[in-house]
């Protein structure tokens, strides 16, 4: 299956987000499994690649707001 734009930018996202090693554990240990693998994909390309990736806000308030949204939840 190739790769869309949505999934690449939101695969780079990612890493930015969770680091490096952390990226690269997760991906050898629970997306491994062909059906976490599908599920990786799909929140690669609708959560990092689309909603992570958006102009409006700058990342660092991005972060903030899912801080205190995950808090209050």
């Amino acid at each position: 299956m190739a790769k869309s734009a949505l999934h690449k930018k939101g695969t780079e996202m990612r890493r930015k987000l969770l680091g490096d090693a952390y990226a690269d554990k997760l991906d050898k240990t629970v997306y491994a499994h062909p059906i976490m693998q599908k599920f990786a994909d799909v929140t690669r390309e609708a959560i990092f690649g689309t909603l992570w990736t958006r102009g409006v806000l700058d990342l660092k308030t991005r972060t903030m707001i899912t801080v205190i949204s995950d808090t209050a939840t």
